[in-house]
């Protein structure tokens, strides 16, 4: 009779523990759904409240990669790079507001051989980028690309290397049919013997238009190689409504390039009939 007692005893406690696994894992399950579709819906809200600020109308034959800050749950990706890097034909990656702090991509090529990118700021985010190796520094290497869009971003490059000949800003090696607007390109060197290019359309580049944006190149110690650009090797690269400024600047632009309504906001600067050639 003991045993018998004892055996139920077990088989209910048993009972009790299978039960309570089931509504555990029951309840888990549908709390995740839930989650998911929340998570969804909140980030569809937040696509179509950026379409609205950027007065665009939906396409529907564009593919949404989507970014927000670091902060964010609802984020596609936390990294613009990273965004960037898993890009393909046709996509679109919106950029919320904020500063984001990615690492120099070196040598690597962030996006290649893609159409039909749009890559799009909601008011201006800021991707920083530190150039502190002494190999290959870019903050942003899109070589090979064709038909690609970029709007609203400021890229800030700091530059701490000593004795170091291939540093860059942005990168747009080989690439056709480039539409830049509003961005700003910002370089502050603090190294010495260093060689800075912050916009670079060479071998081949092909129709790159950059209007309504700012050229920055600081050299801080006066002991660099520093440029706005370089455009050797390409043909069809337009500057139009851009507001240059430097400091200690060694070349204004390597290579040939069309300045249209630009300003030199550095008076005394010997480079100023660059610019006024166009005028």
């Amino acid at each position: 009779m003991r045993f018998t007692a004892k055996y139920i005893v077990v088989i209910i406690a048993l009972s009790v523990v299978s039960l309570t696994i089931f509504v555990y894992f029951t309840i888990n399950s549908k709390t995740k759904s839930s989650y998911n579709t929340h998570k969804y819906k909140e980030t569809r809200e937040m696509l179509e409240t950026v379409r609205v600020a950027l007065n665009e109308p939906v396409d529907n034959n564009i593919n949404i990669i989507y970014v927000i800050s670091a902060a964010s749950v609802t984020s596609t990706y936390k990294s613009v790079f990273t965004a960037i890097s898993n890009a393909n034909n046709n996509d679109k990656i919106y950029i919320m507001p904020g500063i984001y702090r990615e690492k120099n991509a070196g040598d690597k090529w962030l996006m290649t051989n893609k159409k039909n990118v749009i890559i799009e700021g909601v008011n201006k985010p800021t991707i920083e980028v530190e150039a502190r190796d002494k190999f290959y520094q870019i903050s942003m290497q899109l070589p090979y690309n064709k038909d690609i869009i970029i709007r609203n971003i400021r890229i800030k490059t700091s530059i701490y290397i000593n004795n170091n000949h291939v540093v860059y800003g942005m990168v747009l090696t080989g690439s056709q049919n480039i539409f830049l607007s509003n961005c700003t390109f910002e370089a502050i060197i603090y190294g010495t013997n260093t060689v800075f290019k912050n916009f670079v359309a060479i071998n081949n580049a092909n129709n790159i238009i950059i209007q309504d944006s700012s050229i920055i190149t600081l050299d801080k110690t006066g002991s660099n190689t520093i440029s706005h650009c370089a455009t050797h090797g390409s043909k069809n690269i337009l500057f139009t409504n851009i507001i240059f400024n430097a400091e200690n600047l060694d070349h204004f632009c390597i290579g040939d390039a069309t300045f249209i309504n630009c300003y030199n906001e550095n008076e005394n600067s010997t480079f100023n009939d660059v610019l006024n050639k166009y005028k």
